[in-house]
């Protein structure tokens, strides 16, 4: 059996952990890792072909990335918006082959990944990093996708993609959480976590408001391995999270369900699924960061 290339992403944002997770995994065995030294620890009798680092979080790792993966066949990618003279240079000279810009585009580094790369010297590639960037922020680049206050508010059936998967997600001890919290900050609090999800999700995913401690995403094009994976990268980046509106940290509790194919009434089949991820936490118990599959 054919193994799959292997790609480490560096990163504790789960932002960019999903979107390789989600765009990357029938092609990479993905592994993913906090800092450079954890990620060379694990993985270094591996043979990585891909090396996705965040420049914004381990700059000062850049100058001795190369160090760790010495191997001409592994090829690293600085995820950064970053276009400084200085800090490219300083990352080329160092080994990096390429920078990938936020928002990440996949075909854009499908591009970067399989082509040849062109001979040049460290100047004329700052360059040229440096005019595309500008190219691609004068660009409209996708927006999040719309929130949806449910049952009142439902995305039109049309726009679901299938195969698909919905994430049943609830915060841990919520009633405790904001107890000593006035109203307001119990309704900034959602808005807060509603929004941080948000930002994780592609533009055709749907967000769904079902209470003030309980979400629903739709994962369209998604299979229940993936939305595993998506559920797992999104416990640990709430865990991580700093919400403003209340003094104590947060954690989620998840149910997934996959419909491999597109139902006769799509909106009734999410409402039966809702029903049976409430069921199944309650009968689970209260232990945070649960994570179940119906």
């Amino acid at each position: 059996m054919k193994t799959l290339p292997i790609m480490l992403v560096i990163s504790s944002n789960s932002t960019i952990q999903n979107f390789f997770t989600v765009n990357f995994h029938t092609h990479f065995s993905i592994f993913q890792f906090d800092s450079p030294k954890e990620a060379f620890d694990s993985a270094k009798l591996l043979d990585v072909k891909f090396v996705m680092i965040d420049g914004k979080e381990h700059e000062s790792s850049l100058s001795s990335i190369r160090k760790y993966f010495p191997s001409k066949n592994t090829r690293i990618f600085v995820i950064s918006n970053e276009i400084r003279k200085s800090f490219l240079e300083k990352a080329l000279q160092a080994g990096v082959d390429d920078f990938l810009q936020v928002p990440l585009l996949k075909e854009e580094i499908e591009e970067k990944m399989f082509l040849v790369p062109r001979k040049q010297t460290i100047q004329s590639k700052v360059e040229e990093i440096q005019r595309k960037s500008i190219e691609k922020g004068g660009k409209k680049q996708p927006s999040s996708p719309r929130l949806f206050t449910y049952p009142k508010e439902a995305p039109p059936e049309g726009s679901l993609r299938f195969p698909g998967c919905v994430l049943y997600i609830q915060v841990d001890n919520f009633e405790e959480i904001t107890i000593n919290e006035d109203p307001s900050s119990v309704e900034k609090f959602s808005d807060e976590i509603s929004s941080f999800l948000s930002l994780q999700l592609r533009t055709f995913d749907k967000i769904l408001l079902y209470s003030s401690e309980v979400f629903i995403l739709f994962l369209g094009d998604t299979h229940e391995k993936e939305a595993l994976l998506i559920a797992q990268n999104l416990q640990r980046g709430v865990a991580k999270q700093h919400f403003s509106a209340v003094k104590s940290g947060a954690t989620v509790s998840m149910v997934v369900a996959s419909i491999a194919e597109k139902p006769e009434k799509p909106l009734e089949e999410i409402k039966k699924i809702l029903e049976k991820a409430k069921a199944a936490l309650e009968t689970k118990g209260s232990s945070p960061s649960s994570l179940l599959s119906l």
